[in-house]
């Protein structure tokens, strides 16, 4: 229930956190991280990409592939937080904090977007999104051994009220997801907590091959290749975590036991 003053006209509501780009930008400034382009968009913007330390080694993280899954952004505060004070020996960290750019900042939702969004437009000989033609040629450049990418589920009840991997269809990507997702399990914070056990392994629930008819997501088509051992999506509820109702501090605590878990991966 919301009660309008007498001289309100205008009054926006949100189901989650908002998370715009100056928010962004104001956290590489606080912590030194310089923001540079990824590539232009399809409305001629400027998509932002940081990168942490120089090392032989490479990871990719990546978020907002759709526009409104704000949420996971905080998680990935957390973790660049971490990342940049805490750098992994001879490692690079590429980070695409809004693959959907211009949906985050239309305010479009971005999700099933016609013919399809960001997130089925991986493995295909002619792109929809400059973004994902630039994430692609990324992660083919660089071959790195890690990729991890962040969402929200859907709004609210059941398994979206739950902090969750969704398992690769490839069996020994699953298994190296199943290892860090134990990890998450023991380092998550109590305020932001993960249990394996809320995991969708492929084949299950809405995780199966009619979800992807559109085109793959980036674990899809990274899978494919030998160099990316391990391809994580983690999906961050919008606002619960089961009883727990999530903060952006909490949010970047995740983020940050997140971050240790890369380093106890071998």
């Amino acid at each position: 229930t919301y009660h309008f003053d007498a001289d309100e006209n205008k009054v926006y509501f949100a189901h989650s956190m908002l998370y715009h780009p100056n928010h962004f930008q104001a956290f590489a400034d606080r912590n030194g991280l310089t923001v540079r382009e990824l590539c232009t968009s399809r409305k001629g913007r400027s998509v932002p990409c940081v990168q942490i330390g120089a090392g032989e080694k490479q990871i990719i993280l990546t978020a907002r592939h759709h526009a409104c899954e704000s949420t996971g952004s905080y998680v990935l505060e957390g973790m660049l937080a971490r990342l940049a004070t805490h750098p992994i020996p001879d490692t690079t960290v590429f980070c695409v904090p809004f693959v959907d750019y211009d949906g985050v900042v239309d305010g479009d939702q971005g999700k099933n977007r016609k013919p399809h969004d960001h997130a089925r437009d991986y493995g295909n000989g002619h792109h929809l999104y400059p973004e994902i033609a630039a994430i692609q040629d990324l992660i083919l450049e660089n071959k790195p051994w890690l990729i991890w990418d962040f969402h929200c589920p859907w709004i609210r009840e059941d398994c979206n009220e739950t902090i969750y991997f969704p398992g690769p269809a490839d069996k020994e990507k699953e298994a190296k997801m199943l290892k860090l997702s134990r990890l998450l399990e023991q380092e998550a914070p109590a305020e932001a907590p993960h249990y394996t056990k809320d995991n969708i392994l492929f084949g299950t629930g809405w995780n199966t091959n009619a979800n992807y008819k559109n085109g793959k997501t980036i674990g899809m088509w990274a899978s494919g290749y030998d160099f990316v051992e391990y391809v994580a999506v983690l999906e961050v509820s919008y606002a619960n975590a089961r009883e727990i109702t999530l903060t952006p501090d909490s949010c970047r605590k995740l983020g940050v036991a997140a971050a240790r878990c890369i380093t106890l991966l071998d």
